[in-house]
């Protein structure tokens, strides 16, 4: 049975999408699927290497033959997953190996059980009652999939989609936990990522 499944959109990080990989439990009842946007670098060729080397990873690799966008990549990501909770991992960041395993036994407990990010200069970044409106990436959460059914991030919104897809979550009432387990390291601030983009006034929300 698959407990869990990481579902990692993927684009243009052939270096540090090795990092996400590495950091992800071995475990038999979690699988990891990496969907390659139609990257220009070395991505999907690393993802591919990787699933061959790494046999103790229960690795599947996807890709689009274009770039069609994080947000239809999400969708192709959870409709294809077998877990009977999903995570989102950046391809950009990375999880903190032992908390993030030891959250898995939480697992049953809600329909989302969320936990604490790091960012790059050490600052966590608490998810609560107070903040879960403000902290909606679907990387701090493990989320039961049956309470998602027929949810999909919009895609014509860049760069925002999981605000929506979070919007119309919470509108369904899922029990919720909160674990101040710090169990997610947000590579942040940095240069080229979509904070950045929009940031910078470089792409729209």
């Amino acid at each position: 049975m698959t407990r869990l499944s990481v579902l990692i959109p993927c684009w243009n990080q052939e270096e540090l999408v090795i990092r996400a990989l590495d950091s992800i439990p071995r475990c038999n009842d979690i699988e990891v699927i990496a969907w390659d946007d139609g990257s220009t670098d070395k991505t999907l060729e690393n993802l591919l290497r990787y699933q061959d080397e790494h046999k103790d990873l229960n690795l599947i690799v996807r890709w689009n033959t274009e770039n069609k966008g994080c947000a239809y990549t999400c969708n192709r990501l959870l409709k294809e997953s077998k877990g009977e909770y999903f995570h989102y991992l950046g391809n950009d960041d990375y999880v903190l190996t032992d908390a993030f395993s030891g959250l898995m036994d939480r697992l049953g407990e809600a329909d989302i059980i969320c936990f604490n990010l790091r960012i790059n200069n050490g600052d966590v970044w608490v998810l609560d009652e107070n903040t879960k409106d403000v902290f909606v990436a679907q990387t701090i959460r493990f989320i039961r999939k049956s309470v998602t059914d027929g949810l999909v991030f919009p895609e014509n919104i860049v760069g925002a989609s999981d605000w929506y897809f979070n919007r119309d979550l919470m509108k369904r009432n899922p029990t919720m936990i909160y674990t101040n387990v710090v169990a997610y390291h947000y590579n942040h601030p940095r240069v080229g990522s979509l904070c950045w983009l929009r940031h910078m006034g470089i792409i729209e929300e």
